[in-house]
């Protein structure tokens, strides 16, 4: 099929861009980088299976691939600290946190479903972010409107019930977590009210 995931080389000032690595795979979503290795996801509906890659001179080589609990995952993050990728679900509301070892997967440390909306009784779960400094793990409940914080312990997500949870606005739909380089600042984009709410940390 036609490449469906590429990397590429932006010039200076963004005016060109240059493929440096393309290939096919089917429902891609997603990928996120770290030194030499690339992990990329499959949003499937049912089912949400993530890939790892290692590169190798100009390009990628796939070296594992898992299928995890869940539909449609749709967001990725490796903490390097711990060696884990963190898997969001928007289709189920499943998180997961996934052991990486040598370019392979080598244990599901936990998996389980966020907690649903009270009235709709839908969960979802669309990108998460860890805290700078420290062990908290924050999840993005868009259909919930509500942001979880985890907390971790040498990566496995426990317990399984938030020891917090950030409320916004009804139908605001948080998606995207971001959090401020230097400065104590948490940034939550939303979906639906298509809004920024910014969070002081103490």
């Amino acid at each position: 099929g036609e490449p469906s995931e590429a990397i590429y080389e932006l010039s200076e000032g963004f005016t060109e861009r240059t493929i440096v690595w393309k290939e096919f795979r089917k429902e891609p979503s997603f990928l996120c980088t770290w030194k030499d290795m690339c992990f990329a996801i499959r949003e499937e509906d049912e089912s949400g299976s993530v890939l790892c890659y290692h590169r190798m001179g100009d390009g990628y080589a796939l070296q594992d691939e898992l299928e995890l609990q869940g539909g449609a995952l749709c967001h990725i993050l490796y903490d390097p600290a711990c060696s884990v990728l963190y898997c969001s679900f928007y289709g189920t509301g499943h998180v997961a946190a996934v052991k990486v070892e040598n370019y392979h997967f080598t244990e599901v440390l936990n998996s389980f479903k966020l907690p649903a909306n009270e009235e709709s009784k839908v969960a979802r779960a669309h990108c998460c972010a860890k805290l700078p400094e420290g062990n908290m793990l924050l999840f993005a409940g868009i259909a919930q409107d509500r942001i979880f914080v985890y907390e971790t312990d040498q990566g496995k997500i426990v317990p399984e019930l938030p020891v917090e949870e950030i409320v916004l606005e009804k139908g605001a739909g948080p998606r995207h977590l971001l959090f401020h380089p230097i400065l104590n600042y948490l940034y939550c984009i939303t979906e639906y009210s298509n809004e920024i709410y910014v969070y002081r940390l103490e």
